[in-house]
């Protein structure tokens, strides 16, 4: 089905408020004209019998004119039948010779030579009055003209009370025809145009309160569907930009809530410590020198949560600085498990390999970068785990897979959406230790940046949580 654009639609409704109504007015006048007027056609022509008749007379009672008037007078309005039709009869000098609507004739006129063009051209008298129709033919005898009949009809009965009721029909059928397409054609244009205004201004408000819950529905194939759809659209991006603008603020207060309680807590317990020494609590150097170790902790503490905000901080602003280069898988992983095995086993924690057809490996990374990503994983996997972690290596298809299998609880389904955001931690009964909930996020922005992708999984047929770090492989 084809669709006009609304230009084309006023310009048809243009037209068709000019064609319309003329095509109806003059179908009108047509054949109302032929219905009030069939019973008076007779009137302005007489039969073929009755003129054949008054012909064969006139000729055959030429000279019967002017010897016997009123005989050939009385004959010929046998023959006319008391029709109002008016004859007159016109020598070839001009001389009006018989006249069936006057007793008297006038005197010689030059009417011939006045008549005879006018019937050669249009066959009517110039000289008819209005609302008459004459007719003349030429009245011949032995092949040549000697006179011509001139037949005047008048108008029928009621003629001008007719043509005056059909004049005014005709413009009131006119006027209406015109009135009313105009009024249909506005109707529709206006329909097309007021109920996209009414939804674009629905929009307009509801989007200045913030409400963006809504969808335009005109979707027309025009200039105005065009528009709307176009509204729509700047509509739904205002709506994705309202949705990361909530979510920024809610992260932005769930970050400062964050940062003040994990900056208050190890505050607050320097603070006791300091007041402990200040008021003499640790008279006995080995106290005192515990208390000193205690501080020291605690601002390593602070300290490792101002580098992991910079270093985030960096990752959200994109300037955070890699100088990537070719590495080998092989040596790089095993030369990752032996310094992770070595602390694991300080935290009494077994740590294996699985390192699967990674021998001709290359991947394009910042090395310390990732071995920065790496470590916040496996120190993640040491908080939740219970005794056993999995560090496995292996090539698929055009990516490297880094894995780490802990056999711990694993992460509620509920949670995992949320494991790499920012402050996020899962709930306390999962573990007994606890951290800034950065080194997660702080991973997945140093893999994202070089090109790879992290993600986490619980285990199917154990327990514990399974995190895959995924990143092309050089080819």
């Amino acid at each position: 089905m084809v669709t006009l654009k609304f230009k084309h639609r006023v310009i048809l409704a243009f037209f068709s408020v000019i064609f319309i109504p003329l095509i109806i007015t003059t179908s009108f006048l047509f054949f109302y004209g032929r219905y009030l007027y069939r019973e008076d056609s007779s009137s302005f022509t007489l039969n073929y019998e009755t003129t054949s008749a008054i012909d064969s007379y006139i000729t055959g009672n030429w000279n019967s004119i002017l010897l016997d008037y009123w005989g050939f007078d009385n004959g010929l309005k046998k023959i006319i039948d008391d029709k109002p039709i008016g004859l007159r009869i016109i020598d070839t000098e001009g001389e009006l010779i018989y006249d069936s609507s006057s007793t008297t004739l006038p005197d010689k006129i030059d009417m011939y030579k006045n008549i005879v063009p006018g019937l050669q051209s249009n066959g009517e008298d110039p000289n008819a009055d209005f609302l008459t129709y004459t007719r003349g033919e030429y009245v011949t005898i032995n092949g040549q003209d000697v006179g011509i009949i001139l037949y005047t009809y008048p108008p029928p009965p009621e003629f001008l009370s007719k043509l005056l009721r059909l004049i005014l029909s005709t413009f009131a059928v006119g006027m209406i025809t015109l009135l009313t397409h105009i009024t249909f054609s506005v109707y529709l244009i206006s329909r097309r145009v007021t109920k996209p205004m009414k939804e674009l201004y629905m929009s307009i408000d509801k989007i200045s309160k913030n409400d963006f819950d809504f969808d335009i529905t005109y979707s027309a194939n025009d200039e105005l569907g065009t528009l709307c759809q176009g509204f729509q659209t700047m509509k739904n991006k205002l709506k994705d930009y309202h949705n990361r603008e909530l979510v920024a603020n809610e992260t932005k207060k769930q970050l400062v809530a964050s940062i003040s309680h994990d900056l208050r807590t190890p505050m607050t317990s320097i603070k006791g410590y300091v007041e402990a020494l200040q008021d003499g609590l640790a008279s006995d150097p080995k106290k005192f020198n515990h208390y000193l170790s205690i501080i020291s902790s605690k601002v390593e503490s602070l300290n490792r949560l101002i580098d992991d905000l910079f270093e985030l901080s960096k990752i959200d602003v994109g300037q955070l600085k890699m100088t990537k280069e070719k590495v080998d898988v092989k040596s790089f992983i095993y030369g990752f498990y032996m310094d992770i095995k070595e602390e694991a086993g300080w935290q009494d924690i077994i740590i294996s390999k699985e390192f699967i057809n990674i021998d001709t490996c290359i991947i394009d990374v910042d090395t310390t970068r990732l071995v920065q990503a790496l470590n916040n994983v496996v120190y993640n996997a040491f908080k939740f785990c219970n005794k056993e972690i999995v560090l496995s290596c292996y090539a698929q298809g055009d990516s490297i897979h880094f894995s780490v299998v802990d056999d711990g609880l694993g992460v509620p389904n509920s949670e995992i959406p949320f494991i790499f955001d920012k402050f996020y931690k899962v709930e306390k009964a999962r573990t007994t230790k606890s951290g800034s909930g950065l080194g997660l996020a702080i991973a997945k922005g140093i893999i994202t940046q070089m090109g790879g992708t992290i993600e986490v999984y619980n285990n199917e047929n154990t327990t514990g949580a399974t995190f895959t770090i995924k990143l092309p492989r050089y080819l």
